[in-house]
């Protein structure tokens, strides 16, 4: 019997994104020479494709990733947590030898952009914008918030609690 487990197929699709994240910063002074080429050309599909066939090819119930880029699995019978993500860090670090480190998916560089974007045009606007952390927008203006491509709380929303 299979036994889908949404909960755990977010931990195994964070898992190698976290394992990228620790490496990114790393990854400037790994150079291991030879032919990289490949390696600076993968997609974020052509990673995660890799990454699919690797857990299959280790036993387990892995479809290819979606356009979205999330990835549908089961815990076959017999089959454990640990197991699996086992098998996820290790095919995590043999696509990595393959493919290189995974390539950020294109919603997020363009979330990071679309995001940046609003910072700058809030700063232009006279908005304390630290470049880390959050933003507190309770005292901007709706006008601003529009201008600056942001959607103004919900009238009677307060911030503070």
């Amino acid at each position: 019997m299979r036994t889908p487990l949404a909960p755990l197929a977010l931990v195994l699709v964070a898992a190698p994104l976290l394992l990228g994240l620790s490496a990114c910063s790393s990854a400037d002074s790994d150079s291991s020479g030879g032919a990289s080429g490949e390696k600076e050309t993968a997609t974020f599909q052509d990673w995660q494709l890799e990454f699919a066939r690797c857990m299959r090819d280790a036993g387990h119930e892995y479809a290819d990733p979606k356009a979205d880029g999330t990835q549908n699995f089961s815990l076959g019978e017999g089959e454990t947590a640990d197991s699996l993500m086992a098998d996820s860090t290790t095919c995590t670090k043999t696509v990595e030898k393959k493919l290189g480190k995974r390539p950020v998916a294109e919603k997020d560089e363009q979330a990071k952009r679309d995001r940046e974007a609003q910072d700058d045009c809030l700063r232009k606007e006279g908005v304390d914008v630290p470049t880390t952390g959050a933003v507190d927008l309770s005292g901007v203006p709706a006008s601003t918030l529009t201008k600056c491509d942001i959607a103004p709380p919900p009238e009677g929303f307060n911030s503070a609690g």
